[in-house]
């Protein structure tokens, strides 16, 4: 199923995508207050410790789901990322950015799991107009304009599968466990710098 997920990323994508399998050995996911950090170790005591930072994600949740309120990622890893944001939301759903803070490439990447969802083995939920979390306007304009683009932002991923997700944060607990819960900051703080650097 690994191989297959891999095969579809890159054929619909068009580019190189990472999924656990192709982690750096000494890779953590640190949970901060909805914040997660994917982080290889072997940077962080370099010089540079943002270099550790391969993807980071922020989000919001309001009723029964979590919403992208900031996301970024080194390239290949963005599609992870959103992965393991819907495996963190689970049981509820992910949405994308409830507002007009979505730029054309976190679309393109929205528009692949839902237009993939059945291979991906991710569940979609589409809102109507009178659910709780519906968006039919924005900054960019209002669904009547734009009725693709807001599908996308009324659609709710879910992925039961949390395999990866509770895996890398195993090895994240236990690394904070053993070294201190100041690093737990530290790293989500070269989250927060890595997404600064690249928005």
């Amino acid at each position: 199923m690994f191989k297959i997920k891999k095969i579809l990323r890159e054929s619909l994508l068009n580019e190189i995508k990472f999924g656990i399998n192709e982690l750096p050995q000494n890779t953590i996911l640190i949970n901060n207050h909805h914040n997660l950090t994917l982080y290889n170790l072997d940077y962080l005591k370099s010089e540079d410790p943002l270099e550790g930072v391969l993807g980071h994600v922020s989000m919001l949740f309001e009723g029964n789901y979590a919403s992208i309120d900031q996301v970024a990622a080194i390239k290949g890893y963005g599609p992870f990322m959103y992965e393991l944001s819907a495996q963190y939301a689970y049981p509820g759903g992910l949405q994308s950015s409830r507002d007009a803070n979505t730029n054309d490439k976190a679309i393109r990447m929205w528009e692949y799991f839902t237009k993939n969802s059945d291979s991906l083995g991710i569940d979609l939920e589409i809102l109507e107009p009178n659910d709780d979390g519906y968006v039919e306007c924005n900054e960019r304009g209002c669904v009547e304009d734009f009725p693709n683009l807001f599908k996308m932002i009324n659609t709710a991923i879910y992925c039961s599968d949390t395999n990866d997700l509770y895996s890398l944060t195993n090895v994240g607990e236990e690394f904070i466990e053993d070294e201190g819960e100041k690093l737990r900051d530290l790293i989500s703080g070269y989250g927060n710098a890595f997404f600064n650097d690249k928005y």
